[in-house]
């Protein structure tokens, strides 16, 4: 049905008598593309085959006519009250208004035509009903007319009806059903046919209302088909040569461009010492606005706001500006007047700010570029608790599933059916936060903290888990995610989990104990960086997270792989400060790859006593052939353990080790074998949530 709602060329009827209407050609005629539909998005330009449907024109053949009257004959044909001809092959109008008359079908013995007439029950200027005539006249679906001299209207849609001409030969106007009608439908009394609401339009979809604002695209709604009753978006028959400059104005910099009485308007708000940026975000509105307090000197700053006015007035570097609001506040910035600046950090483009605040309108919220930045600044949204999403909307690009990017540096985010999603402001509800570049003075490389909080304000539990970048969300392309946020969901936990990114290359040896050499493996000689890693994780994360968060004093350790085995090994060196460690498929075989009696963690482990930290761990893969684990395990089962068993015999000697050591089973040493299960983060994510509740439930 979209294609009742293709836009009619208001402005070609308008062009013969005003040439310089907006979209029009020195002929006076419209470009086909300017009236096409988009099936996904009414009111934007969509196809070619305009004159293909019903809704253009007011035919099916309207586009066949070679002589650009389309199917409007020489007899004319009235169009509310404006009358249209052909003439000679070209298309011409009348408004009959101008007379205060309007268009009307008369005939005599021999032919009919439409023409303009005296208004039938006319009400000359004098009357009490000004210019509304007696047989009545739609706007939308209200239909208003004259009675004993007094205007009276009535809004169709409360009888499922909309506004129609009920006479043509009377020129009358009354309720009238629905030629699209919908009952029944989730639509209620929308018509698939449109029908609009100001500048909206508003239809029916496949039994689902639908509505698309024109003022996007500086148009208006109207009626498109007199002949199909079809509403849709449409040029201004007014004529307003602003284009797509909207009344509520819009930032070029920080000039404010703005249409006024139909005609394009500009202010260079720098005139004033102020900048262009948002004044209502309830209605978009653009207009001049205080810069704000002028920025503070370098040496002066401290709050977030200070680094972010200091760099868009460009006293400071992008870089320095950004890490340092990354751990004073975040992004967005909240500032002491209760606005928020959004600041992207992204060359080229041409960016907006989009979100549920301003409806995710994009032809709303213009950001301003700066050197390698875009910025914009806008009064604080009401109604955060509802309204609290963002992401960056570009318009230059191409590729529609790259238009729209959340904030790489937003403070809080999570993810949604779309991907990520980022936040004005904390969510009280479960959600992700970040820290870039967050350094080590162990000499380690910096990186990425990601940290699941739960709602509420503390005081948390927090677990410390590895390989961050696989933790939440979708994970990484190349291995996939734990899904920690729907395996929180199903625990029924509210902890923090601190998730460290891996550095790539260096991810084996930061997570090593011990050197190996793996050079027959691929992986060369791998030198061991793992007690830097838990110094990094002991003396550098945790006050971090302890001084910036309220949190309690259980801590535990968690991760797969090489990261169950650093977690092992962190708690081994720091026993008096973790409650917990899990460790899933944990290369338990670390220390035999190429010593046949090199040391594991469980010869750590075992020149040590029983231990007060809870122990999980558990692998997949498959037993050996018999069940039976060999007495001695060397560099042949290291391999063999690694690459076809999940480690399932050295993970066994170690939990056996435990128990001889004194921890007792499913009390405060946990093992799972999951036959079969694969070395990956799939596996790991079907069984998370056992784990998770064994810290939950640790006393």
């Amino acid at each position: 049905m979209a294609g009742m709602f293709k836009t009619v060329g208001y402005c070609a009827v308008l062009c013969t008598l005003v040439l310089a209407s907006a979209g029009c050609d020195e002929r006076g005629h419209q470009s086909p593309l300017d009236n096409a539909w988009n099936e996904d998005n009414p009111g934007q330009d969509g196809g070619q085959n305009g004159g293909q449907n019903g809704g253009q024109d007011g035919g099916q053949n309207g586009g066949q006519n070679t002589q650009g009257c389309g199917d409007i004959p020489d007899s004319g044909r009235c169009n509310g009250d404006v009358v249209q001809y052909c003439e000679n092959g070209e298309l011409k109008s009348y408004d009959c208004s101008q007379e205060n008359k309007t268009c009307a079908t008369q005939s005599d013995d021999t032919h009919s035509w439409d023409g303009c007439v005296d208004k039938q029950g006319g009400n000359p200027s004098g009357g009490g009903c000004g210019d509304i005539p007696d047989t009545g006249v739609c706007d939308g679906a209200v239909v208003k007319y004259c009675k004993d001299g007094n205007p009276e209207s009535y809004d169709c849609s409360q009888e499922g009806k909309i506004c129609g001409e009920t006479s043509a030969e009377t020129h009358s106007f009354g309720c009238m059903d629905n030629p699209g009608g919908n009952p029944g439908s989730g639509c209620g009394n929308i018509p698939d046919t449109g029908v609009c609401d100001g500048a909206v339009v508003k239809y029916c979809k496949d039994g689902n209302p639908e509505s698309y604002d024109c003022s996007q695209e500086g148009k208006i709604c109207g009626e498109t088909s007199a002949e199909t009753h079809s509403f849709g978006c449409m040029d201004n028959p007014g004529g307003s040569a602003c284009g797509d400059v909207p009344e509520t104005g819009r930032c070029n910099g920080n000039i404010v461009e703005y249409c006024k009485d139909g005609n394009p308007e500009s202010y260079d708000c720098a005139k004033e010492s102020k900048i262009c940026g948002v004044t209502s975000a309830e209605t978009n509105s653009y207009g001049c606005i205080a810069s704000t307090v002028d920025p503070p000197a370098p040496g002066d700053l401290k709050t977030a706001e200070d680094w972010a006015r200091a760099r868009i007035a460009g006293s400071v570097s992008s870089d320095d500006a950004f890490n340092a609001i990354a751990y004073n506040g975040g992004f967005p910035v909240i500032t002491d007047d209760n606005t928020v600046i959004f600041m992207h950090w992204y060359e080229g483009g041409d960016w907006k700010v989009v979100g549920d605040f301003n409806d995710w309108n994009t032809s709303s919220t213009a950001m301003t570029n700066n050197g390698d930045i875009w910025y914009a600044e806008v009064p604080m949204p009401a109604d955060l608790n509802n309204k609290n999403y963002y992401k960056y909307y570009n318009a230059n690009e191409a590729d529609e599933s790259k238009k729209y990017q959340a904030d790489p540096w937003a403070l809080n985010y999570g993810y949604t059916e779309d991907g990520e999603i980022s936040y004005i402001v904390k969510p009280n509800k479960p959600h992700l936060e970040r820290y870039h570049n967050f350094k080590s003075p162990q000499g380690l490389k910096s990186r990425t903290l990601r940290i699941y909080m739960p709602a509420g304000d503390g005081p948390f539990d927090v677990l410390y888990a590895h390989d961050a970048q696989n933790l939440f969300g979708t994970g990484t392309p190349e291995y996939g995610s734990w899904r920690v946020e729907e395996n929180m969901e199903k625990a029924n936990a509210s902890f923090m989990i601190v998730g460290i990114d891996n550095m790539g290359e260096e991810r084996l040896s930061e997570y090593a104990f011990a050197d190996e050499d793996l050079t027959a493996a691929g992986y060369g000689k791998i030198m061991a960086q793992g007690d830097k890693y838990a110094k990094f994780v002991q003396e550098t994360v945790r006050p971090f997270i302890e001084e910036k968060y309220k949190v309690t004093q259980k801590a535990g350790l968690m991760g797969s792989s090489m990261g169950g085995l650093i977690s092992l090994y962190i708690a081994h060196l720091y026993e008096n400060d973790y409650k917990v460690v899990l460790a899933l498929s944990p290369t338990t075989a670390w220390g035999r790859f190429s010593n046949d009696n090199g040391k594991t963690i469980e010869d750590l482990y075992a020149e040590k006593n029983h231990r007060d930290f809870i122990l999980y761990l558990d692998n997949g893969g498959h037993a050996p052939e018999g069940g039976v684990c060999p007495e001695h395990l060397g560099t042949v089962e290291a391999s063999g353990d690694e690459f076809g068993r999940d480690c399932y015999c050295f993970t066994r000697s170690f939990v056996d080790k435990m128990s001889e050591k004194g921890y007792q089973r499913d009390v405060d040493l946990f093992y799972k074998f999951i036959e079969g299960a694969e070395h990956n983060e799939a596996a790991w994510a079907a069984r998370l949530v056992d784990p998770l509740k064994i810290f939950k439930d640790a006393k």
